[in-house]
């Protein structure tokens, strides 16, 4: 546990690992938060950190590691969440789903993905989308195919073949069976393979193709391997008519009831977001170097890797093309009503 300016992060279970483990960690990441609603039915009852005194509020969230929270590790790190009232005790690690299943009861604000909001919105479970996070777009890609197979040259030719994906579910594997189904009438072999083993994996033979994350598909092409267009970009884009080229990628949710009790949450914690994703605009370099010592990365992968488009707005228009996406592929049984489900400033 570490404390400072105002907030106290606590790194559970694999994270205490080694800078080899960290890395694996971070490589795991990337997929496992794409599910993080699937095995969950109910959410706790609203108790909370705030124990009434006055000054900060106190505020217990989830979250996963890697580049795509770094405004959230900026804003504790700069002291953003204490400036905008917020005594933040951050929990970084793997289990989204659990944590998910904790909101309401241990955790105030927990960290998804769009179609894991959606499935458990529409499950029943009481959400508030109280912040956005990260976008990938053509400037800032997240999501992109590798290959070594000339034939492929877009997602739509992986129609048959065997694509690796972080998980079975998700973001990643919704967007390439969409994709391929809408564009060609089939269907693809999905096998699960962690992020850092896609490349191995490709260059052996076992699988066609795979669907990356950042930051795995930086240098690549030394092994011959070519990185194709992000297909988290192409299935928004089919979804949408061609009407937006980018996709939103992480959100922060809350409990109705706990945002209804403190109605200053949400501003405060898209405010820090944001200052969080404005520091990094600014000064790239001083942050990932707090990555680096952070997440324990090599110092090439820090300084190199890409980033994506950090925002902390976000919208029900960046949840409508994941639900077309999902009632699609019938990943998505019921749809949530995305007016109430996103946070309206009152």
């Amino acid at each position: 546990m570490r404390e400072g300016n105002g907030m106290t992060v606590r790194v559970n279970g694999p994270n205490r690992a080694t800078s080899t483990g960290r890395a694996r960690l971070l490589a795991a990441v990337a997929g496992a938060v794409v599910a993080l609603s699937l095995t969950i039915t109910a959410c706790g009852s609203d108790s909370t950190a705030d124990d009434g005194n006055s000054g900060p509020l106190k505020i217990r969230v989830a979250y996963g590691p890697g580049f795509g929270s770094l405004p959230v590790v900026i804003a504790a790190e700069k002291g953003y969440f204490k400036a905008n009232g917020l005594d933040v005790t951050l929990t970084e690690g793997l289990d989204l789903a659990a944590y998910l299943g904790a909101l309401g009861a241990q955790f105030d604000v927990v960290m998804g993905l769009p179609p894991g909001i959606l499935q458990a919105s529409g499950r029943g479970v009481a959400l508030t989308v109280i912040s956005g996070l990260n976008r990938t777009d053509a400037a800032h890609v997240n999501n992109p195919v590798l290959t070594k197979d000339a034939t492929i040259k877009s997602a739509a030719d992986l129609a048959g073949k065997t694509v690796g994906v972080p998980t079975l579910t998700g973001i990643s594997a919704d967007a390439v069976r969409y994709v391929v189904r809408q564009q060609t009438g089939k269907d693809v072999k999905l096998v699960q393979v962690p992020p850092d083993a896609m490349a191995d994996q490709i260059t052996a033979g076992r699988i066609d193709a795979a669907v990356s994350a950042i930051p795995y598909f930086t240098g690549v092409e030394s092994r011959g391997i070519r990185v194709l267009d992000d297909v988290v970009i192409q299935a928004v884009k089919l979804a949408t008519g061609n009407k937006d080229d980018s996709a939103l990628l992480g959100a922060f949710i809350a409990t109705p009831s706990y945002v209804d009790k403190h109605p200053e949450v949400a501003t405060a914690w898209r405010k820090s977001l944001q200052q969080g994703a404005d520091f990094i605009a600014a000064n790239e370099k001083e942050a990932r170097a707090i990555l680096q010592q952070h997440a324990k990365l090599p110092a090439a992968v820090a300084a190199n890797a890409p980033l994506p488009n950090f925002v902390a707005t976000t919208s029900a228009a960046d949840f409508q093309p994941f639900v077309t996406i999902g009632e699609t592929i019938g990943s998505l049984r019921k749809t949530p009503d995305l007016g109430t489900l996103i946070h309206q400033e009152k």
